[in-house]
């Protein structure tokens, strides 16, 4: 699409201001300075594709509605729209020659491919703030190739703002670490909100016991999980041997048998049919050499029997043109005769029309009958104007007839006509009471409302629980007020929280008394630490024992050693002194032996002690939490004493607290129910009161007109029945009005038609006149009808018809004549020609017989010729099947070499052994394959010697005896996990706190707002990956071709500073964007100077924009004062680019810069250049070089 003409009608500061941009091509710069409204012409220029927004630069010194937008556009297809664009929410675009009649959006949509005005702003039309930001841009992305790619694809200049715009929005919603995101904070307040719900459960003994019991099921379960997990590893395994079994003895014996087709040869997958192709071609190729030489000795015989006599054949010609004139010369002699019997017919018809014309039959008198030409069409056009003559008469006398009887019949109308009654006053009334009448129905529906109301007010008070009785005596009633209810309410709550609170701590003192009981048996299990306990009470047996024995020593006062104790007869009775020793040793060494690991596990006897220490503190403040619970019972109980001595007087028995809130506000909404009820009472009787006014007035009046209202008093009906009679009255008096118009128009109308009646009869006078005159050329009188004098002068006509075809006739009979002549000479002279005994018999027969033995002769011929053609195919044939024997055979010998056999016999048995390797290997390679998979891993050598060391035969029942434990073991858990469900919902059911249920509702609301947020997050992260994706996909499809050209045009507008672009990867394993200066050192985008980085933006935009004009989108490309910080060098640079462009598709470079029309002259010329100057509030001025 193109742009031939911008036409600023009325928009901004211009008025008819048109810039031509002719058929379009080359580089159009758009010159205005500061003020003339170079920025209103861009921006009329978009607005003219998109629609004018509301708000918009047009509206200066204008009006919304004022604002038109013209342009002349050639389309893709060639033809040429020319519309107007106006300010408007539909039907904005206008025909410019006719502005009432809109043009259809969708024409300039389909030009537009779809495309919207931010994306046309961003991918066909630049400015120095986009290229600015761009060359920024890829600063920020230290060059990252994807980026700088898809940001000039789109025209994003700030990509990186916007990935990290989704980075910070998702950040704020979640972090893995964090915990003052939403998402962080709300998931923190629903495990505060779920842990409260589960504190809030009533404390009892059963709590305890039900919660330590699914958690011992649980654990169970988790076992029973292990367990069968176990199990069906061992299944596994032994199906993965049990099914490999038959594959390695079916391995087994395809090696041997593969080692008997071992020297077969490798054949291509082709041979077999190469073969039967070769053997196919010898056998076709030796039955086609025999069947052409059969074929060449029997045409060869039959040419030489066939006899053409050649002098027939030389003379074909003209024997077939005899022959193709035989049939007219035959019909020559009856056309002769059909001749002389029309002519004798013409005769007697001729005779004929005379007599009926009253003449003598004699031909020289019907000369006498010639009319002229000129007579004739003057009886035939008076003759035309008698029907029409007559007709206008006729209807001229009952045009006046008509009249005269309507005209009587309207005055008598006039006198039979009474004049009706005045209705204004009815007409008054009625437009009255129908600006009232919805009071009525106003009237009528609060009459039902109030019905419906008290109905639903009775319903509400019997509905009312836990109290019967009638709306006086609830008013009555005497019941605690709202704060009363609220502060039990709270006192209720603070009593339950804190008794949760203390079962909360009592359940978890409890949990860290099993925990330090289980750490205990855990470290007294592994590790059978000593405690003080165990040492104190192995010293204390070590004393005791000791203590005895010196008893013992020192009532024997004989000398006794340590190693020869001895018994005497005088040691104590009862005491065994040798025992004794020997296990007071043993108690000595026992009590060195814990000291000593007391001091080794110093470390662990302190982690015990502390350990017991703090079971022993448990214990205690679980004590203490027990009599505070039960002391908090008794605080509850006296609280609901009191709760229900505040209903006793209503004989209510209350429910709690937050359910009696509920039911006084219930108690409340009926009675003010019953308060509105009385309300609406009054104003119904206030309705009826206006109603009965309104239905007096109105029956007032209709009995004035003498109108009876009708018995139904709604004042509809009788408003309809008023509205009815003032109809009828007005209708009788216009149809009296109508009739005194109808007789006036009548008279009038009956003046017209008697001039007109005179008129008739003067015409039929003059025709009268013209008609005699004209019919005596006929020799008829005046009073002859026009019927009867075209009959005359169509048998005249007919008559000279008559004449004329006579002379024809005689004519034609000369000519056959002469021509039956010419046929016997040329028939006679080929017959001599011939030499043939034909020249004295008839013409006809001679042309027949020569025909029939021409006829004879080329058949001969013909056959003659087709057997020589024959031959020569069948030479042809004899050849062909040679070669293709020399072919075939060579084939054979190479299939021979590829075999390895020396004879071609053997070729199918060499191939059959071939195939029978190929197939052997294949398969021996799908059971490898199939082995290698239920290895799991391990080689196919070790796992073939592993599956040897099983007993195949006693695989299957070791399979069934697991599957029947797995059985087992699974019917084992659903029991249990039946049993756990039922438990744990036995368990919920014990939660009796309003907490709870708050807690649960808070915990519930929370995870619905967790949801949203997640979901917000979610297409955050996918915003995000799908730009990545997005960029790194664009990278992948145009890197390559954008690049290259990208490089080509950054060494233009670099003036050769640089050699080109191209791709390296950087820091972070991406690919980056570098310079490559002339030497070849490359520069990062950071190394660029602020120009050179606006430059290589460039060269990646247009070299973006070249690929859609490759892909067929063409629109026009619209710059904006890019150049600003170029230097004069690389401005000519960029502008010789720009033109350039232009070759293949419009360019637009609007500027306020006039030094860059002399530089764009240097650099493009005359020729492809074309400058358009602003001048805001005058008329077209653009000038073309």
């Amino acid at each position: 699409m193109r742009i031939r003409t911008l036409e600023l009608r009325r928009y901004g500061p211009f008025r008819n201001h048109v810039l031509d941009f002719g058929d379009g091509t080359g580089l159009h710069l758009v010159f205005g300075p500061n003020e003339a409204g170079k920025s209103s012409a861009l921006a009329a220029l978009r607005e003219f594709l998109f629609g004018i927004p509301n708000s918009t630069r047009g509206k200066f010194q204008l009006e919304y509605k004022e604002l038109r937008i013209a342009a002349l556009l050639e389309l893709s297809d060639g033809q040429q729209l020319h519309c107007v664009r106006r300010k408007g929410k539909t039907n904005t675009l206008l025909d410019a020659s006719d502005e009432k009649r809109p043009i259809d959006e969708e024409i300039l949509n389909r030009e537009l491919r779809g495309i919207s005005k931010e994306d046309f702003a961003r991918q066909f039309g630049i400015d120095y703030e986009q290229l600015h930001l761009g060359g920024e841009e890829i600063v920020r992305g230290q060059g990252d190739l994807s980026e700088a790619l898809f940001a000039a694809a789109g025209g994003i200049q700030r990509l990186r703002a916007v990935r990290k715009r989704l980075e910070e929005q998702s950040k704020d919603l979640f972090l893995p670490s964090g915990s003052n995101p939403k998402i962080n904070a709300a998931l923190t307040a629903l495990k505060t909100q779920e842990k409260k719900a589960r504190d809030a459960l009533l404390p009892s003994d059963r709590w305890l016991q039900m919660a330590s019991e699914i958690a011992e099921m649980k654990e169970q379960a988790e076992k029973l999980d292990e367990r069968v997990r176990e199990l069906e590893q061992q299944r596994h395994k032994l199906q993965r041997i049990y099914d490999a079994v038959p594959l390695i003895a079916e391995r087994c014996g395809l090696l041997e048998s593969l080692g008997e087709v071992a020297h077969a040869p490798r054949l291509p997958a082709d041979f077999p049919e190469r073969r039967r192709q070769v053997q196919t071609g010898l056998q076709v190729a030796s039955q086609m050499r025999q069947e052409s030489e059969t074929r060449i000795a029997d045409l060869q015989r039959q040419i030489e029997q066939l006899d053409v006599p050649q002098s027939l054949l030389d003379v074909a010609a003209d024997i077939e043109d005899l022959f193709q004139r035989l049939a007219g010369y035959r019909d020559s002699h009856a056309r002769r005769q059909r001749l002389a019997a029309d002519r004798e017919a013409l005769q007697r018809d001729v005779e004929r029309l005379l007599r009926e014309l009253g003449r003598d039959a004699a031909t020289t008198q019907a000369e006498h009958l010639q009319v002229t030409r000129i007579q004739q069409e003057r009886i035939q056009e008076l003759g035309a104007q008698h029907s029409q003559l007559t007709a206008e008469l006729e209807a001229a006398r009952r045009d006046v007839t008509r009249l005269q009887r309507e005209l009587a019949d309207a005055e008598q109308v006039l006198e039979t006509t009474v004049v009706p009654p005045d209705t204004r006053e009815l007409e008054a009334a009625v437009r009255y009471v129908q600006k009232h009448v919805g009071a009525e129905s106003e009237w009528r529906r609060l009459q039902g409302e109030l019905q419906r109301h008290q109905a639903d007010l009775d319903a509400q008070l019997q509905s009312l629980p836990l109290w019967h009785g009638s709306l006086p005596q609830l008013e009555r009633l005497v019941v605690p007020s709202a704060d009363v209810v609220s502060k039990f309410a709270q006192d209720f709550a603070q009593v339950d929280e804190r008794m949760q609170r203390v079962a909360d701590q009592r359940r978890e003192l409890a949990e860290k008394a099993v925990e330090y009981e289980g750490e205990i048996k855990r470290l007294q299990q592994h590790h059978a630490v000593p405690s003080e306990q165990d040492l104190a009470v192995a010293r204390r047996r070590r004393d005791e024992v000791g203590d005895r024995l010196r008893m013992a020593w020192s009532s024997n006062p004989a000398r006794r050693t340590a190693a020869e104790p001895a018994r005497s007869a005088a040691e104590p009775a009862g005491v065994d002194i040798v025992a004794d020793w020997q296990e007071y040793e043993d108690l000595v060494r026992m009590a060195d032996q814990i000291a000593d690991r007391m001091r080794r596990d110093a470390n662990l006897v302190a982690q015990i002690a502390q350990w017991n220490t703090e079971l022993a503190r448990c214990r205690e403040r679980i004590e203490g939490a027990d009599r505070e619970l039960q002391e908090l019972q008794r605080r509850r109980d006296e609280l609901r004493d009191a709760w229900f001595g505040q209903w006793r007087p209503a004989g209510i028995e209350p429910q709690a607290p937050d359910a009696m809130l509920q039911w006084l506000e219930q108690r409340q909404q009926i009675l003010q129910a019953a308060a509105e009820l009385r309300a609406a009472h009054a104003v119904v009787e206030g309705l009826e009161e206006q109603v009965s006014e309104l239905r007096d007035r109105l029956e007032e009046t209709m009995r004035g007109v003498g109108l009876e209202p009708s018995a139904d008093r709604r004042l509809a009906e009788w408003i309809e029945q008023a509205q009815l009679a003032i109809d009828a009255l007005k209708q009788a008096d216009q149809s009296r009005r109508d009739a005194q118009r109808d007789a006036q128009r009548l008279g009038q109308d009956l003046s017209a038609a008697e001039q007109e009646l005179a008129a008739a009869q003067d015409r039929w006078a003059d025709w009268t006149n013209q008609w005699a005159e004209a019919v005596a050329a006929l020799q008829l009188e005046g009073d002859v009808t026009p019927r009867q004098a075209t009959a005359t002068l169509e048998i005249v006509r007919e008559l000279n018809r008559k004449f004329e075809r006579a002379s024809e006739l005689a004519e034609d009979e000369q000519n056959i004549e002469l021509t039956q002549e010419a046929f016997r000479e040329d028939v006679a002279r080929t017959a001599r020609a011939t030499a043939l005994e034909l020249a004295r018999r008839d013409a006809e027969d001679v042309v027949v017989e020569l025909h029939k033995r021409l006829s004879a002769a080329q058949r001969a011929d013909s056959q003659r010729a087709e057997k020589q053609k024959q031959l020569e195919q069948a030479r042809e044939r004899l050849q062909e099947a040679c070669n293709e024997l020399r072919k075939w055979s060579a084939e054979l010998d190479v299939l021979c070499q590829e075999a390895q056999c020396k004879a071609p016999e053997e070729l199918v048995a060499q191939e059959e052994q071939a195939r029978t390797r190929d197939k052997l290997e294949e398969r021996i390679q799908f059971i490898e394959s199939q082995l290698h998979r239920a290895a799991g891993g391990a080689t196919l050598e070790a796992f073939i010697c592993q599956v040897g060391q099983y007993d195949a035969d006693a695989l299957p029942q070791q399979i069934q005896d697991l599957d029947e434990q797995i059985e087992k073991l699974r019917e084992e858990q659903n029991a249990l996990r039946h049993s756990i469900g039922g438990r744990e919902t036995d368990f919920k059911k014990m939660d009796g706190s309003a907490e709870a249920a708050e807690a649960r509702q808070e915990a519930e609301r929370l995870r619905t707002t967790i949801q949203q947020q997640a979901r917000a997050f979610i297409r955050l992260r996918l915003a995000s990956a799908v730009l990545d994706r997005a960029m790194e996909n664009y990278r992948s499809k145009n890197q390559g071709a954008v690049l290259q050209r990208a490089s080509e045009l950054f060494q233009t507008l670099t003036l050769g500073a640089f050699r080109g672009l191209q791709a390296e990867y950087g820091q972070s394993d991406s690919l980056v964007i570098v310079g490559v200066r002339p030497d070849g050192r490359t520069v990062g985008t950071e190394g660029m100077s602020e120009g050179t980085r606006d430059q290589l933006y460039l060269a990646l935009r247009i070299a973006t924009l070249e690929r859609r004009l490759d892909a067929g989108q063409r629109l026009p490309l619209v710059v904006d004062d890019i150049l600003i910080m170029f230097d004069d060098d690389r401005a000519r640079a960029a502008l010789k680019v720009l033109a350039d462009v232009s070759a293949r598709t419009q360019v637009i470079y609007f500027t306020h810069h006039g030094h860059l029309i002399e530089l764009a002259r240097e650099a493009i010329g005359d020729q492809g250049l074309s400058i358009h100057l602003l001048e805001p509030s005058q008329g077209p001025a653009a000038v073309s070089s």
